[in-house]
């Protein structure tokens, strides 16, 4: 009867340590996987963020032109109205 209980208790610690071993095979597969997976994702991000800019670059880069345009159209309007004073100026009126 020990002789038994002690077999049955080999037994059991046995199919432990297989069930843990099997734990370990199946946690080292999952992380392989994930990392496979986290490398093809990261793969695919690079390929689709190639050529392409952050949200707040593009925002920035609007602004700046924005600036410039805004710049140029002030540049503009004073050579306008230099030239129009310009030619008010030389009309002398002889009477």
């Amino acid at each position: 009867q020990n002789q038994d209980k002690q077999d049955q208790d080999k037994q059991n610690q046995d199919k432990e340590q297989d069930g843990d071993k099997k734990e370990q095979e199946q946690g080292k597969e999952q992380q392989e996987q994930d990392r496979s997976g986290q490398d093809q994702r990261e793969q695919m991000d690079g390929r689709s963020q190639e050529g392409r800019i952050s949200k707040e670059d593009g925002e920035r880069l609007l602004n700046a032109l924005q600036n410039d345009e805004k710049e140029v159209q002030e540049k503009v309007q004073k050579q306008k109205a230099l030239e129009q004073k310009a030619k008010r100026m030389k009309i002398d009126k002889n009477w």
